[in-house]
């Protein structure tokens, strides 16, 4: 049994090393994510207790809590940051970009994991529905830090979030139905899904009028935090598991008020309070998560299947997006750069593992496909960031100034 120091030494250095992380890629824009997966594999492959398969056994009883939590926590978090951002007339075909690429995407992916990997049906379209979409988090990261109009940052963070909700949705039905697609089975889920975000959203919206009277006590931001912790239990108990689209739909409802209530410093205060703490606990959680998936690697598994398929689900990826990206970029009135940030927001990342490691522990898989998918998944996670990294390295040379012709 291992010392509660030696657990306490661990786990903080552990943190501190994701804190470096951030610092490197702050720098030297050395993802973080590498890092962390790195140290997670060293860590894996110290033949010392409590490290090695000791460490991975002993994080197994607490990682199916862990990973509920954090699902929770990024959709609510996807929820607080959730801005339409974009015309009425454009919402309808940047909703069909999504939909296409996603749907194109899961395609290539559920293709690639039965013919190359030799997946199970089911573990193949679980897999495409976790790719199905870019990362929330990294979507938002680059939009923000690239010199682009808010027309084209707006839809690159719109897309981030709302493909991230529906990958959940998604996993969620199949490892509830697997590949059923009756009506029997879909009409009931998807209004399981609208009863919880309706649920939510009223839940965050009653929360807000009662925290902005609440705005100056100290601990309204924890206590919005534990208000989502329990719309994703409430919702995921009782109203079909769709505890992770009630705590975005809550998100929506307690960030859109707060936004709404700009005159009322009280309020904004208490909104960018939340926000930090609400970062800071994704920031713990992103760290443990990467790590653990670093654990999990063994070099045996990583066979040249395993890097073809990742290559492969990586470059396909890319190339299912591309129609209905030059279609949004059309329809945006978008620079050469901006097509270009648009096409190469690819990168898979949080949401991914999380829905990856939720379909191993839900038991529905074939426990035979798990050796091949984690390193998969690990690899897509780093091959994808390169390539959303050279095409925005691409990008910001072209340039994202509108041409004179075009419209702002």
């Amino acid at each position: 049994m291992t010392d509660t120091w030696i657990s306490l030494l661990i786990s903080g250095s552990i943190l501190l090393v994701g804190f470096l992380a951030s610092l490197s890629f702050d720098r030297f824009r050395i993802p973080d994510f590498l890092v962390l997966i790195a140290l997670g594999i060293g860590l894996g492959h110290i033949p010392v207790s409590p490290f090695g398969s000791t460490m991975v056994n002993s994080l197994q009883p607490v990682l199916p809590a862990f990973t509920t939590l954090t699902l929770a926590f990024i959709l609510f978090e996807g929820g607080l940051t959730f801005r339409l951002g974009v015309a009425i007339k454009e919402q309808g075909v940047l909703l069909a970009h999504i939909v296409i690429a996603m749907a194109l995407t899961m395609v290539v992916v559920w293709f690639l994991g039965e013919q190359v990997l030799g997946l199970d049906n089911l573990t193949a379209l679980v897999l495409g529905a976790a790719f199905a979409g870019p990362s929330a988090t990294i979507a938002v990261s680059f939009a923000t830090r690239l010199e682009i109009r808010q027309r084209a940052s707006g839809a690159i963070v719109l897309e981030g979030v709302l493909t991230n909700v529906i990958a959940v949705v998604l996993v969620v039905y199949l490892l509830n139905y697997g590949t059923s697609l009756s009506a029997g089975t879909m009409l009931p889920y998807i209004v399981r899904t609208a009863m919880a975000a309706s649920g939510a959203f009223a839940i965050g919206t009653v929360w807000h009028f009662a925290s902005q009277r609440l705005a100056s006590h100290r601990f309204v931001a924890i206590a919005t935090v534990a208000w989502a912790i329990v719309v994703y239990a409430m919702f995921e108990g009782f109203v079909g598991k769709n505890g992770a689209v009630a705590a975005f739909s809550f998100g929506v409802a307690v960030g859109f008020t707060w936004e709404s209530e700009r005159h009322d410093d009280r309020v904004k205060n208490h909104g960018g309070m939340l926000k930090t703490f609400q970062s800071e606990i994704s920031f713990a959680l992103r760290t443990f998560f990467f790590v653990y998936l670093g654990l999990l690697i063994t070099f045996d598994n990583v066979t040249p299947d395993v890097v073809l398929a990742a290559v492969l689900i990586s470059v396909g990826i890319l190339v299912a997006r591309v129609p209905s990206s030059l279609w949004l970029a059309h329809a945006y009135v978008l620079t050469k750069g901006e097509t270009r940030a648009v096409i190469g927001n690819v990168a898979r990342g949080m949401t991914d593992v999380i829905l990856v490691l939720l379909a191993l522990e839900s038991g529905v898989l074939p426990p035979v496909d798990t050796s091949a998918i984690i390193p998969t998944l690990t690899l897509v996670v780093i091959f994808s960031a390169a390539v959303s990294a050279s095409i925005l390295i691409a990008a910001s040379r072209v340039g994202f100034e509108p041409d004179h012709s075009s419209k702002s």
